[in-house]
């Protein structure tokens, strides 16, 4: 019933938060960076969203002034915005100021890459990311060049076209003029952004998004030429916290914050520089149990239920558990026989729990009171699981109590004692309280005795004829089937006189079973080895005595007065042999 009712009303939801990741990689700047996640299809637009396909989130020229109202006088922003020009995959010539293509005639080969586009960046870039570091001849961009046709080119392109500081260049029908020129190796490796990659756009001949240009096949522009002349788009935003504000609590903030306004749940890329370490702001998903708090009383109830029903178990099958001892069980094979019923209780009581809380979920839908249960859900699996370990957590002290009515000895296995000579005593951990029981033993091992006469026996082979012995005194009484046998391998010639006893004690009623070997020829050491596996076989044999059903029992002990008037006779039949001879 309470699994029923916790698989019922039990449901489960997930939570979406936002976590702080540690990449261990350096920062360049403390800040913030983020940027479009598939480069190919466009970048933030004032009304079209990531991609140009989503309606939000709008992330444009507009966010971006909405941003700057908002930490203006915290933060440095640098927007960065691409725009390809020529033909896909292939790019366009840049021309010189004489409108001439640069050609090495000698080997027949450009001088110069096709221009694959044009990167966008703002004067405030060198606040940041230290861009002007790359700069060997020239300036960076200034707030009065913030707009105009002005280009910074690689110092690569520069020699190939022939261009010197503020000459001219002409790019898809646009003309710039020179105003710096940059180290392309620096440009190159020397600088990577929070993301580890370089400042140059994407190459879309590269598989994947982390691919980039060359530095001598784009011209840096500045970022509103760019978005006016060439229509380009924003794809990426650094930001830089100023010194005062850029402890984690400010910069995760405005992350957050980011998130908040680009509905960051979709996979937009955002990485923060803090104290001179990357690290990524991702979402997670958390799932999570609701109703599980009604469910706590009940399950206690439950519980203490199923402790009640195994101490009291544990208590009136005692006498049940110290016959388990008798047979040779330990303390250990005892706890794990009430184990087992405990778990068989858990999986019984779980499968018709989930079964019923279907059935009520079906009624519940019939007499419209309520939704629909998802029979499959992982909710279900997991209530259904706490309530059988809730099950197998309280067997726990019912189960080591049953274990400790149980003397445990030092040896948790039975072991054979050693011969003394060529004489072996060896006692069987195997008893009856009653003389008829007692003579049903006795017939069964004679049947097993008889069961070997043939010469491939397995572990030995009978020397007929098997006799009854017996002898009493005021203390005892004591009966032993005595025969000869030989053990396995038959060819070393191993030869022994055993008897099985049944000694009762007049004092107690009570029949122990023991075995008596004598050697007679073979190797000593042979005799040691094979007879373990004899006395073995006897000990199991007794031991099965137990699992024999009542009927089979009465049988064994009607067949014993047969067994002890055949027996006379044969006993008889030798003794009158032996006189004649």
């Amino acid at each position: 019933l309470v699994t029923s009712s916790t698989s019922a009303f039990t449901s489960l939801g997930s939570l979406k938060v936002i976590n702080e990741v540690d990449t261990k990689r350096a920062a360049l700047y403390d800040g913030i960076l983020f940027h479009h996640q598939d480069y190919s299809n466009g970048g933030f637009g004032d009304f079209s969203g990531l991609g140009g396909a989503q309606s939000v989130p709008q992330v444009g020229e507009r966010f971006l002034a909405e941003f700057k109202a908002l930490y203006g006088d915290k933060i440095i922003m640098a927007p960065r915005a691409w725009a390809y020009i020529g033909y896909s995959m292939r790019g366009t010539c840049l021309l010189s100021a004489n409108g001439l293509v640069p050609y090495d005639y000698e080997n027949k080969k450009a001088v110069i890459r096709p221009i694959r586009g044009f990167l966008g960046m703002t004067p405030e870039e060198k606040d940041i990311t230290s861009v002007d570091k790359a700069i060997i001849n020239g300036t960076w961009f200034t707030e009065n060049m913030a707009d105009k046709p002005v280009a910074i080119i690689s110092d690569k392109m520069a020699k190939g076209l022939g261009v010197k500081l503020f000459d001219t260049i002409s790019v898809s029908g646009f003309n710039f003029k020179v105003v710096g020129i940059f180290d392309d190796r620096i440009l190159l490796e020397g600088l990577k952004d929070l993301d580890d990659l370089g400042l140059t756009i994407w190459d879309d001949r590269v598989p994947g998004y982390s691919g980039r240009v060359s530095p001598d096949e784009l011209v840096i522009i500045p970022y509103k030429t760019l978005l006016i002349m060439c229509k380009g788009w924003i794809v990426s935003v650094a930001i830089k916290f100023k010194p005062e504000f850029a402890d984690k609590n400010s910069i995760v903030q405005v992350a957050r914050e980011i998130y908040k306004q680009t509905d960051g749940f979709f996979p937009v890329p955002l990485y923060m520089g803090i104290e001179g370490t990357v690290w990524n702001l991702s979402p997670q998903s958390i799932v999570t149990i609701f109703g599980w708090q009604q469910q706590i009383v009940p399950v206690i109830i439950s519980s203490m239920v199923i402790l009640g029903l195994m101490i009291s178990s544990t208590e009136e099958r005692r006498r049940e558990i110290h016959v388990l001892s008798t047979v040779g069980l330990s303390p250990f094979h005892v706890a794990f026989l009430f184990l087992s019923e405990s778990i068989t209780y858990s999986v019984v009581g779980g499968i018709l729990g989930y079964i019923l809380s279907i059935i009520m979920a079906m009624l519940g839908g019939i007499f419209g009171a309520g939704g629909q249960l998802n029979y499959a859900s992982t909710t279900v699996v997991t209530t259904v699981s706490i309530m059988m370990i809730a099950i197998l957590g309280v067997t726990v002290y019912p189960v080591i109590k049953a274990s400790r009515m149980i003397t445990p000895s030092l040896e948790r296995r039975w072991k054979i004692s050693p011969p003394k000579g060529d004489i072996w005593e060896v006692t069987l951990p195997f008893f009856v309280t009653e003389d008829e029981e007692a003579d049903g033993v006795l017939s069964y091992i004679h049947e097993l005795l008889m069961g070997h006469l043939a010469e491939d026996s397995e572990i030995f082979r009978l020397k007929p004829p098997i006799k009854l012995m017996e002898q009493k005194d005021p203390k005892m009484h004591v009966r032993a089937l005595a025969f000869e046998s030989l053990l396995a391998p038959y060819d070393l010639g191993i030869t022994q006189h055993a008897e099985l006893l049944d000694v009762k004690s007049m004092e107690t009623k009570r029949h122990n079973f023991s075995l008596h070997m004598k050697r007679l020829a073979g190797p000593r050491g042979s005799w040691i080895t094979f007879g373990k596996e004899f006395i073995d076989l006897i000990r199991k044999q007794v031991l099965l005595w137990r699992s024999f059903r009542p009927d089979e029992r009465v049988e064994y002990q009607s067949r014993f007065r047969d067994l002890l008037l055949k027996m006379e006779k044969e006993n008889a039949k030798g003794e009158g042999a032996d006189k004649n001879e």
